[in-house]
């Protein structure tokens, strides 16, 4: 079983999206609005329901209803119940809008699952760890250290050899791989964008 969690503002084609018979699906707050519109049943409802269109009838939906004044974000919470139900989670959304803070705290959510993906309509966003990772890609591969790491890079068009990477670093932003490509990460964290060109 697969988690999509669906955050506001959600800029995919939901039509064109390649859904699964056994996702499960949590829509976080006003996500809802733009799900229930294209009729994709929601599993779960997540957030303090303040951004919901009043006129939608919540009776028949799962609801795990919030506090308006909390310690954590509507995202996080939505996240935890995810990964009670599978490791496998997908974030859908969430990295736009005029709120750019929520999108910084998208970021800052890697440390607490580290399994995590991101995914907007341009944009792939993930976390990787000590270890070798081969990576066939036509996108735009940006890799920023989430810790301090030491990292290699083969087969990009700018390579690294153990480059200590802090994370106040930008030496990663808009790298391209050369066919097969290779991220090793000697030690520490790093985080993974993918964009389109």
């Amino acid at each position: 079983m697969r988690a999509l969690v669906f955050v506001y503002p959600i800029d995919i084609d939901l039509k064109q999206f390649q859904f699964k018979k056994d996702d499960y699906i949590i829509a976080v707050d006003q996500a809802y609005n733009d799900l229930e519109k294209l009729n994709i049943h929601v599993d779960l409802l997540v957030g303090d329901l303040d951004s919901i269109d009043k006129s939608l009838d919540l009776s028949q939906v799962n609801t795990y209803k919030l506090n308006e004044e909390k310690d954590e974000t509507d995202s996080y919470i939505a996240l935890k119940q995810a990964y009670e139900r599978t490791n496998d989670v997908l974030m859908i959304g969430g990295l736009g809008g005029r709120r750019i803070e929520h999108f910084y705290a998208h970021t800052r959510l890697f440390d607490k699952f580290p399994s995590l993906t991101i995914k907007n309509a341009y944009t792939t966003i993930y976390t990787l760890h000590k270890g070798i990772y081969k990576i066939k890609s036509d996108h735009y591969i940006s890799i920023f250290a989430y810790e301090d790491a030491i990292i290699t890079l083969k087969n990009f068009k700018y390579e690294l050899n153990k480059y200590k990477m802090n994370i106040y670093d930008t030496i990663g932003i808009s790298n391209e791989t050369k066919g097969q490509s290779i991220i090793e990460v000697h030690k520490g964290k790093v985080l993974i964008f993918e964009s389109k060109k």
